[in-house]
């Protein structure tokens, strides 16, 4: 279960490195076999460890031939990585172009997957999100 935020940054080669909390379990849980793609939903990536997304590519294979853009948009853009002992990982450029990446990121925990964000973008929709009414009426029911 992945939960909490942090601050990375990319380097000049595109390449990050998983948090430590994230990356301990990735490496000692999935051997650091890891699936990138779009987010279905919002401008940023998602980071599955293999073992999770697998189940995932095939429930959305099973879909409707009306829901081949979701199809496309999660599996026509997934990449399977292998990170480093360092928990490094090179996100690819079009994924990078995709989630409006620049060098500094945060990367959420979301359960069983990871949210990795451009840090003013995301910064921006929190903000934007907060605003909204529906998430005070969510936090009253939670909270």
């Amino acid at each position: 279960m992945f939960q909490g935020s942090s601050a990375q940054a990319l380097d000049a080669k595109g390449r990050m490195t998983i948090p430590q909390a994230f990356r301990d379990v990735l490496l000692r849980e999935h051997g650091g076999q890891v699936t990138l793609t779009r987010h279905p939903k919002e401008d940023c990536l998602v980071l599955y460890p293999r073992t999770n997304w697998l189940p995932m590519r095939e429930r959305i294979n099973s879909l409707p031939a009306a829901h081949a853009l979701f199809k496309r948009r999660m599996i026509g853009a997934a990449e399977d990585i292998d990170l480093d002992d360092g928990g490094r990982m090179l996100v690819s450029q079009s994924l990078r172009d995709f989630a409006g990446l620049g060098r500094e990121l945060t990367v959420l925990g979301q359960g069983n997957y990871l949210e990795i964000w451009d840090r003013a973008a995301y910064f921006a929709y929190e903000a934007q999100a907060a605003a909204s009414a529906d998430y005070g009426v969510l936090a009253d029911l939670i909270m």
